[in-house]
C-alpha cells in the first residue's frame, strides 16, 4: 500500500502544480480582461484622431440624453466641477462603415482647468481633458463653448475616452464627454453667478431640476 502511494505521489504533485499554474493564468487573464467586459461603466472608449478639415462634412453624433436628474446624476456621473476651457483641439475620426454607408465624425478635445471641485474629488487648479462631439459648424452651440477662457459647470458623461492622434501616436486620456445635451457643459451667462456658488452634488442636482437644464421630451 505504501509503495503504491509513493508511486502516485509524483503524479499528485504534478497535478497540483498544473492546478496552481492554471489558477495564476486565470487570475492574470481576468486582470487583463478588456474593461468593456467588466460590470459597471469603468471602461473606456478608444478614438483615433485624424486632422480636422474646416468645412468638412461630418455625421451628427449624440452621446445620449438622460431625460431626468435621476439619470443625469446617476452611475455615469463620476465628476462635476466648475472650470474654464484652456485649449480646444478639433479632430475627426476615421471612416466607419455602417448600414447607411461611410461616416466620419468630428470631436473637440478640450483641456479644462478646475476652478472648483464639486463632486468626484477633482482639485482646484487640476487640468483635465474632455471630449465633445462637434458638428464642425462655426455657428453651432459647440463652437460657442470652445473659445479659450469659457467658464461653466462641467458634468462629464462616463466612460473615459482615450484619444490617439495618428500623426504623432500621442495618447490623451479624457475623463468623459460633455456637450449641450442635458447642459453637461453649462456656460450660459445667466446661470454663471449661481453656478459659481454651488457646492456638492445635491445642490447641482437641485439647480438642474429647478431650471429644467436636463432634456425632458414631455416639457
Amino acid at each position: 500500500m505504501i509503495r503504491k502511494f509513493r508511486k502516485i505521489v509524483p503524479y499528485i504533485a504534478i497535478l497540483c502544480a498544473i492546478a496552481c499554474i492554471g489558477g495564476v493564468v486565470a487570475m492574470l487573464v481576468h486582470q487583463a480582461e478588456p474593461a468593456t467586459k467588466k460590470p459597471g461603466y469603468q471602461y473606456r472608449v478608444m478614438l483615433d484622431a485624424f486632422p480636422f478639415e474646416e468645412g468638412g462634412s461630418y455625421s451628427e453624433y449624440h452621446y445620449g440624453n438622460a431625460n431626468t436628474p435621476e439619470l443625469l446624476f446617476g452611475e455615469q456621473c463620476e465628476y462635476i466641477f466648475y472650470g474654464k476651457i484652456l485649449e480646444a483641439r478639433p479632430f475627426s475620426t476615421n471612416t466607419a462603415d455602417d448600414s447607411t454607408g461611410a461616416r466620419v465624425y468630428a470631436y473637440a478635445l478640450l483641456k479644462a482647468e478646475v476652478l472648483k471641485g464639486i463632486h468626484g474629488g477633482l482639485d482646484k487648479g487640476q487640468k483635465v481633458y474632455l471630449v465633445m462631439p462637434y458638428s464642425g459648424d462655426d455657428d453651432s452651440y459647440e463652437a460657442e463653448m470652445m473659445p479659450e477662457g469659457t467658464e461653466g459647470m462641467f458634468i462629464p458623461r462616463m466612460p473615459t475616452v482615450e484619444v490617439t492622434f495618428v500623426d504623432s501616436q500621442k495618447k490623451v486620456d479624457a475623463i468623459g464627454m460633455i456637450g449641450e445635451i442635458d447642459h453637461r457643459f453649462c456656460y450660459g451667462e445667466e446661470y454663471l453667478p449661481e453656478l459659481r456658488e454651488l457646492n456638492g452634488l445635491e445642490e447641482v442636482r437641485d439647480f438642474w431640476g429647478k431650471n429644467r437644464l436636463y432634456y425632458d421630451p414631455y416639457v
